[in-house]
């Protein structure tokens, strides 16, 4: 490893204010330090640690990475490849922007396939995982790290380390909230024994693009890993891009951010003072006129709910069962991101709802809306209610504002909605006859989403929203087919997509005549919803499971 010159000053016995769920740990330094050397079991390796520039004023977390093999990212600390020590373009200033202590362990000797930093050879990984619980064991009766924000992570190697090895045998006894495997990271190869409680409340993450040799489902592939956690009933998702193979430089720190922004609660304020740039400090006793800071607000859930009261509705939702979705950002046929939301029954929604250019879910029980504004396993970004509970609603953004919101359909009167909130409607049109079906889609480019009927094969369009006669008409696919609308194309303008069985042919202008693209997608049992996934402008497609 290489020297870094230390930023900070040292200040011994100085420590975050202690809360319900902290290790309590006191007197570490609060500077980065390189190339610190531990010994543990008869193991000795070296690690840095990150603990500058932090605000101890408030409780401060733990994130816990391991690099791939050869360790580049280590022994360059001030490279832009995964830490840029001295920057902003690295994981320490992720670190520093969670509020994160930062520790980043060096695989003890021996090494494997020609290389040293080796988390993974298995005659001496589980020694080598023990050794970094021991060091982290040691890092937190220094420090006192908040128990809710535990992140673990690592790359190829430092991926398997994750969640092959460190994860099922220590993570729950380190309190471990999320944990990250980008480019590897499989099922468990020792024992694993978890509370219920623990795999309830804990995440697992997985980011393998789709040309790396770790994108298998061999059990120590990032697909049987995911798997495995899903199966065990951990809180999983995964990223899977499209074409990207093994190597990931420069992207550590992005992915782990990403990661840590979507699972991980934000610093909650401290009812104390204390430094916040990591150098000598002072603390005052308190003269008790000061008020402790309110707790946080409790984050919304989703109820359980069997699906009953949406299974019977047709609307512009989406049904089905099955709380898994697969999300592709291109008609290449594989998913690129993998999450859990809801419920398994139920009605999904989706839609812009936040107006960043990305669709997300909506997860529906009654006249409630369980909205999330990440593609990402987790809870409910807010919650509304809208309508009645047995309501036929629709997605749309019904005045060019950039965001998506709720219509409610009751026979053929539509109460249009222009913000994502109860109460009454901003709009009321009559359009069509009570039993047509209807469509939702911006079909002239003017960014404003109107309804079309359809009348088997017959789509009566309409570009603005009030009654009248249609603006264009026209015959495409089948009767029976199935059909989807989406921007397929980036052009601004809303066309259709027929599904039959698993192929689904996308046409990308509003007419007659045979498909642009035709492809083959998911299985024939699947649930297809539609979406712009990764806010390219472009629509894809996603399933349900």
């Amino acid at each position: 490893m290489t020297a870094l010159v230390a930023t900070g000053l040292v200040v011994a016995g100085v420590a975050a204010p202690a809360s319900a769920a902290s290790t309590g740990g006191a007197g570490g330094a609060l500077t980065n330090r390189l190339d610190q050397s531990f010994t543990s079991a008869g193991l000795t390796s070296n690690y840095h640690i990150f603990a500058a520039g932090l605000d101890w004023s408030r409780p401060v977390g733990l994130l816990v990475y391991t690099d791939g093999s050869g360790g580049y990212g280590l022994d360059n600390p001030n490279s832009t490849y995964l830490l840029d020590a001295d920057g902003d373009a690295g994981l320490v200033a992720v670190a520093r922007k969670h509020n994160l202590l930062l520790l980043t362990p060096e695989a003890p000797a021996p090494g494997c396939d020609g290389t040293d930093n080796c988390w993974y050879d298995s005659r001496n990984a589980v020694g080598k995982a023990r050794w970094s619980s021991d060091l982290i064991s040691r890092v937190t009766s220094q420090y006192d790290i908040d128990l809710d924000r535990v992140v673990i992570g690592g790359y190829s190697s430092g991926a398997q380390w994750t969640t092959r090895f460190f994860l099922p045998a220590h993570g729950e006894a380190h309190s471990v909230d999320l944990a990250v495997a980008i480019a590897y990271g499989g099922a468990p190869a020792t024992k694993a024994s978890f509370s219920q409680e623990y795999r309830r409340s804990t995440v697992v993450s997985f980011d393998t693009g789709t040309a790396d040799e770790a994108y298998t489902t061999n059990s120590w592939g990032a697909r049987g890993g995911y798997s495995w956690y899903t199966d065990a009933g951990f809180v999983t998702d995964a990223t899977w891009p499209s074409g990207v193979g093994h190597g990931r430089g420069r992207q550590f720190a992005a992915i782990m951010d990403r990661e840590i922004t979507q699972h991980l609660p934000a610093a909650r304020a401290s009812d104390q003072k204390g430094s916040s740039s990591g150098g000598e400090e002072s603390r005052e006793p308190s003269s008790g006129s000061e008020s402790p800071s309110p707790a946080p607000a409790p984050r919304p859930t989703i109820p359980g709910d069997d699906g009953s009261s949406t299974r019977s509705i047709d609307d512009g939702g989406v049904g089905g069962t099955g709380r898994e979705y697969h999300l592709s950002n291109s008609f290449t046929g594989a998913a690129d991101r993998v999450l859990q939301y809801g419920n398994r029954a139920g009605r999904v929604y989706v839609g812009d709802w936040d107006g960043d250019g990305t669709d997300t879910l909506a997860y529906r029980i009654g006249k409630t809306f369980y909205i999330r504004d990440a593609n990402s396993t987790g809870g409910p970004t807010r919650v509304i209610n809208y309508g009645r509970a047995g309501d036929r609603v629709y997605v749309g953004d019904w005045d060019g504002d950039g965001t998506d919101t709720f219509a409610v359909r009751r026979g053929k009167t539509y109460h249009v909605k222009n913000s994502v909130t109860g109460g009454d409607a901003d709009r009321v049109i009559r359009y069509g006859r009570s039993g047509d079906d209807v469509l939702v889609g911006d079909w002239d480019g003017d960014g404003r989403d109107t309804f079309t009927v359809r009348r088997g094969k017959i789509y009566h369009v309409k570009n603005a929203i009030r009654g009248g006669d249609a603006d264009t008409v026209l015959h495409y696919g089948r009767a029976g087919d199935d059909v989807y609308v989406g921007d397929w194309d980036a052009d601004r303008a809303d066309s259709l997509t027929v599904r039959r069985d698993r192929t689904y042919y996308v046409s990308n202008s509003l007419r007659g005549g045979d498909a642009e693209t035709v492809l083959v997608y998911g299985r024939a049992s699947d649930t297809t919803l539609v979406g712009d996934w990764d806010g390219d402008g472009r629509d894809t497609l996603g399933i349900r499971r």
